[in-house]
């Protein structure tokens, strides 16, 4: 029971790193074409 706990808890923390990467790739490529445009 502890285990299953433990790797359910692994799986969230998991989870919310993957999520929290995809936010920042996702404003990261929205930001890059109006730093592009700014730079030229």
């Amino acid at each position: 029971m502890n285990s299953d706990k433990f790797a359910e808890t692994n799986t969230v923390q998991t989870a919310a790193v993957i999520h929290e990467s995809l936010i920042r790739s996702e404003a990261v490529a929205r930001e890059a074409p109006a730093v592009g445009f700014s730079s030229l």
